[in-house]
């Protein structure tokens, strides 16, 4: 337990830095490509929350991870993006070996606003027995950042019924902007 706490303060300290960064007093500060500012933020399943006390996940093939209880549940990563960016496009990386095509897993990213109310922005399905692979969707119209009115989060999930080593959560990419919306 206290190597997924460190783990988790290290990812949050991370995502603080980086916040601050963005948020100082140069709040026009340009980011990745100096032309358009385009950046990726990467987040891992490594110290993701389970959604339930009963859900539990492990390590598996690299950086991935799998649920290890045969009980259902999903991963929640707490975004913390940078105000006045824009999110173009999410990069879902997974593993799936699963002959069954009705077993698969899925990354949404959501939007909420401070009364509760959820917004499925993007939702990604891996695409059946590859292996490991990714799928890349554009979001469009692009998603402001707003953090003033909304929170941000990914929810990794599967639809199997055992624990199995064969649907794994690799990674989530954010590709971002940071040049101001018009």
């Amino acid at each position: 337990m206290k190597a997924i706490k460190y783990k988790l303060r290290s990812i949050t300290l991370l995502v603080v830095a980086l916040t601050a960064h963005a948020q100082n007093s140069e709040s026009n500060k340009v980011y990745g490509n100096p032309a358009d500012g385009r950046y990726l933020l990467t987040y891992t399943p490594e110290g993701a929350v389970p959604n339930t006390s009963h859900t539990e996940f492990q390590a598996g093939t690299d950086r991935c991870y799998y649920r290890s209880s045969a009980n259902a549940g999903s991963l929640v990563i707490p975004l913390q993006l940078p105000d006045k960016h824009r999110i173009q496009g999410v990069r879902y990386e997974y593993i799936d070996e699963v002959v069954n095509s009705s077993e698969y897993i899925e990354m949404k990213l959501f939007t909420f606003d401070h009364l509760g109310n959820f917004i499925n922005q993007v939702s990604i399905q891996s695409s059946g027995y590859l292996g490991l692979d990714s799928e890349f969707v554009a979001v469009s119209p692009p998603i402001d950042v707003h953090n003033a009115l909304y929170s941000y989060a990914i929810e990794l999930s599967d639809t199997s019924n055992v624990s199995t080593t064969d649907l794994q959560h690799c990674s989530v990419s954010l590709s971002m902007t940071s040049v101001p919306a018009p």
